[in-house]
């Protein structure tokens, strides 16, 4: 109840969430939820570069010629290493979610 009662929705008598959130459990869903969470963590370490400015046009620019313009000419973790010069890390999610910078 208290972890219901924390979120935007609230308390709803009679019922309780957590118990009641199959989604991932029973629906086959639990592959595509890690490979989203993955995404999450490969797209915040791509903001990584633009920490100082995100506005600076050197930083877009390389982006833009090392991830956008390449399409699928090349795997996507080899688009990614090229923008980040290094192999992705999990450090800016667990910064995220955390709210450590």
């Amino acid at each position: 109840k208290r972890c219901e009662a924390s979120t935007p929705l609230g308390l709803f008598e009679g019922t309780w969430r957590p118990a009641s959130f199959s989604h991932l459990a029973s629906s086959g869903y639990a592959a595509g939820y890690y490979g989203y969470m993955w995404s999450e963590v490969i797209g915040l370490d791509l903001l990584s570069p633009f920490e100082k400015d995100m506005l600076d046009p050197a930083v877009g620019a390389r982006f833009r010629d090392t991830i956008l313009a390449q399409g699928g000419q090349d795997e996507e973790m080899n688009l990614v290493r090229n923008f980040l010069g290094r192999d992705p890390s999990s450090e800016a999610f667990f910064a995220h979610i955390t709210g450590r910078k």
